[in-house]
């Protein structure tokens, strides 16, 4: 499976890697892959590995508990990523990434589930249980920091042309 990232022209670049991510499991998954296989072997830099295992991460959440034909659980499993000379700074990064996609498939539960499932009690419940959770802290500018000229770039001519400052 190739996918071409200039195919997601209308979005913005680091929105195209993610969705690349996410459609490259949701491929892997229609065509019954039990294991994918990302071959960046050193040359994607840490911000563009990050947006293809976030959008990865994001397009493996199902939820199914209410769901009487659920499908079975999904065949593509594993994710195996060729990173060459970027091991270590991959492995640290895919650490960071699945602790906040971890706190983000808890935001999507809640908010799959009803009402009558998840009242005020077994909420308030749910927050006590999240707040003795061990708190995981990382660099601000890690999570919002755009470290590369070209991307800041065509962020910069994205918002010029929808009318925006730069």
């Amino acid at each position: 499976l190739t996918l071409n990232i200039s195919a997601y022209r209308d979005f913005e670049v680091a929105e195209a890697r993610r969705v690349a991510g996410g459609t490259s499991l949701r491929y892997a998954r229609k065509w019954g892959g039990a294991d994918l296989v990302w071959r960046l072997d050193g040359i994607v830099p840490l911000n563009r590995f990050s947006e293809l295992v976030v959008g990865a991460m994001l397009a493996d959440y199902e939820y199914n508990d209410y769901r009487s034909n659920a499908k079975p659980a999904s065949t593509a499993r594993r994710l195996t990523i060729v990173a060459g000379d970027n091991l270590k700074a991959f492995k640290d990064e895919l650490a960071r990434l699945q602790t906040i996609i971890a706190g983000v498939n808890i935001a999507r539960n809640v908010a799959n589930t009803p009402p009558n499932d998840l009242g005020p009690q077994a909420l308030v419940a749910l927050g006590g249980t999240l707040a003795r959770l061990p708190l995981v802290l990382h660099d601000a500018e890690a999570l919002t920091g755009v470290d590369d000229a070209a991307e800041a770039e065509h962020l910069d001519r994205d918002r010029r042309a929808r009318g925006g400052e730069v």
